[in-house]
């Protein structure tokens, strides 16, 4: 009895922790490619369109990245559709739909 008391003990910690570290200094976290991804298929871009506008640039600041990176006005749900059906046809479109809408502005 008292073993299984210390195991809960010890994965709620372990819960806790591991959440306090994914949300702690969430500015300095590193992006990862699918994050990216999805963030890009989100925002109703596809990969052609943001290659295309940047293999033109050497440099490239960070507002000009983060347009491709979050909903800005520009682009719809339906922009979201076409850029799953033409890159990505296996991924579901109403996740990234309601992600879409859960996260109307930037977060900078």
């Amino acid at each position: 009895m008292k073993y299984k008391l210390l195991l809960r003990f010890f994965l709620a910690i372990v819960l806790v922790l591991g959440i306090f570290f994914r949300f702690t200094h969430l500015e300095d976290k590193v992006y990862w490619y699918d994050e990216a991804i999805t963030s890009l298929r989100a925002s109703g871009y596809t990969e052609e369109e943001v290659v295309q506008h940047f293999s033109k640039k050497s440099i490239v600041s960070v507002t000009e990245l983060q347009r491709y990176q979050h909903p800005d006005g520009t682009r719809s749900v339906i922009d979201v559709v076409k850029s799953l059906a033409k890159e990505d046809p296996q991924l579901p479109p109403l996740w990234l739909s309601r992600w879409r809408v859960l996260s109307p502005a930037p977060l900078s």
